[in-house]
């Protein structure tokens, strides 16, 4: 099974999508802050990380890590909000826009 990190300040909506990527069978861990997930990115890897920046993704606290600490990982999240995946998403949407299956 594919692990996915879930990174979503929001609880109800982290829920949701822990709830559509488990659907599709996909292990989910989920965080509410760029801390959290930058600890968990520091203690494994994961085969896609689902983001909400928190503010433009080029300065993005996680994507700042990836790209200076595992910039192959880098084209393995999916944005959520203004610049990639609008919110409120459609469960389809979101599963056709990971990068593995």
């Amino acid at each position: 099974m594919l692990s996915v990190l879930i990174v979503e300040g929001y609880p109800d909506l982290r829920k949701a999508i822990v709830a559509t990527l488990g659907r599709a069978h996909y292990r989910c861990v989920e965080v509410a802050t760029a801390e959290d997930a930058i600890r968990k990115l520091q203690s494994g890897r994961y085969s896609a990380i689902v983001l909400d920046p928190r503010a433009d993704v080029g300065s993005d606290p996680v994507m700042l890590y990836l790209r200076a600490n595992q910039p192959e990982q880098v084209h393995n999240v999916v944005i959520l909000g203004d610049e990639g995946l609008p919110k409120p998403f459609n469960s389809a949407d979101l599963v056709a826009r990971m990068p593995v299956r």
